[in-house]
């Protein structure tokens, strides 16, 4: 990656950067990255977007049809049910899935997360 971490991202992704999963370089890619979620507005979307902001990603919001998250390569989209409760399990497994691809370097960073899918 071409720039160092400052000392306040540091303190602020310590715990992530020492998970093996993500670390140094995998943190990096996370705070070049942007994701943008299309959904309708709900406590779904809202919990997907600050946990994508707290890992440092940049987040956009778009209200949509259906549930997906964006990025600069593809799309992941949340299988529709009744249920909350899947429905709120389905955007974690989507958020995981996005970090997890993301931090290993099998997403590219950047792009424009807001063309179509």
């Amino acid at each position: 990656m071409p720039w160092e971490l400052t000392n306040d991202e540091l303190d602020r992704f310590s715990r992530q950067i020492l998970v093996n999963e993500i670390g140094y370089e995998g943190q990096q890619r996370l705070l070049a990255s942007r994701v943008t979620l299309v959904a309708p507005d709900g406590p779904g979307r809202d919990l997907a977007a600050r946990y994508l902001q707290a890992c440092g990603l940049t987040v956009a919001v778009e209200d949509g049809d259906g549930a997906v998250i964006r990025y600069a390569d593809g799309f992941y989209e949340i299988p529709a049910t009744h249920r909350v409760g899947d429905f709120m399990i389905g955007w974690g497994l989507a958020v995981a899935h996005v970090i997890k691809r993301i931090a290993e370097g099998t997403i590219s960073e950047g792009g424009d997360p807001c063309g179509s899918p």
